[in-house]
């Protein structure tokens, strides 16, 4: 019986987290996607650093795609990339 439960458990988890595959995430799941505090996220839609839409003028959404293009900016390269364009300036 055990098994019985903690597999529905997991099944109900499983089945009740696609919300990820949405194109399009309202608040909460921004923050659920991206591992961020809603204040954390409120702050960031202020200072117009992370792109959201306001259809209304009230709630915030967010395209997935927009999300996942914010959360990998500003990449850092690693020594070897930073040594390979280094060959290359001093080579031209």
């Amino acid at each position: 019986m055990r098994r019985a439960i903690t597999y529905f458990k997991t099944f109900k988890m499983t089945t009740n987290d696609t919300w990820f595959l949405k194109p399009i995430l309202n608040l909460k799941e921004a923050c659920r996607y991206c591992g961020l505090s809603e204040s954390r996220m409120y702050q960031h839609t202020a200072s117009k650093k992370i792109p959201h839409y306001k259809p209304e003028g009230k709630l915030i959404y967010f395209k997935r795609e927009d999300l996942d293009n914010w959360l990998l900016s500003n990449k850092v390269l690693t020594k070897e990339q930073v040594k390979g364009m280094a060959t290359k300036i001093m080579m031209a």
